[in-house]
Order: structure tokens, then sequence, then C-alpha cells
């Protein structure tokens, strides 16, 4: 996050662009980072994306699309809440509902 804010101190940042595709549902930690990033970011600027988002909901990466493709705005608030709490249930869909459902079976607390 310290090169952001370098960043930021020796550059005019008022766009920043969302690309990071669907590998970002692979990697959990990633939705924590985008947190980090909006706060590292003072000031005044906009998110935008490329063209349409992805059929999982994400913003498409560079290579998954044409040259030409426009910018559009993107709701980075909306996308990080949304984001948080679809990790969550995966989280739990993956590894804590199998034991919930045993317990359940087994007749279990």
């Amino acid at each position: 996050m310290s090169v952001l804010k370098a960043l930021q101190g020796a550059y005019c940042i008022d766009a920043v662009w969302a690309a990071w595709g669907d590998a970002v549902d692979a990697r959990f930690y990633l939705g924590d980072i985008l947190y980090d990033i909006q706060e590292a970011l003072d000031g005044d600027f906009e998110w935008y994306c490329r063209g349409k988002l992805t059929r999982r909901g994400n913003p498409r990466h560079p290579l998954y699309m044409q040259e030409d493709t426009e910018f559009k705005w993107f709701p980075v608030s909306d996308y990080a809440s949304y984001w948080n709490m679809r990790t969550c249930v995966m989280y739990v869909s993956k590894r804590e509902l199998r034991n919930i459902g045993y317990r359940f079976c087994a007749g279990g607390t």
C-alpha cells in the first residue's frame, strides 16, 4: 500500500482501472486487498472497467477483451460489498457445510 500512496503523491490519480477477471474468486485475500486499496487512495477518483463484466460479475481482465473495448464506470463499493458476502458464502459452503451436515445427519449437536 505504501507504493500506491507514493504513486498518488507523485502523480494526479483521478481514475483506477479494475481489471482482475475471474481469477479473483480463487484468491479470497484479494477482496481484503480491494478494501485496503480503497482506503490507501485518498482523494476524488473514479473506478472504471472495460466492456461487460464476466458471467461471475468481475471486471474483465485485458487478455480477454478486444483492444478497442470502451471504458465504463465501475461501482467498486457495491462490488466490494457483494464480493465480500459472496466470499463468505463460498468459504462456508466449501468448508463448514460438510461438518454441519454431518452433525445433523449423525444426530450430534
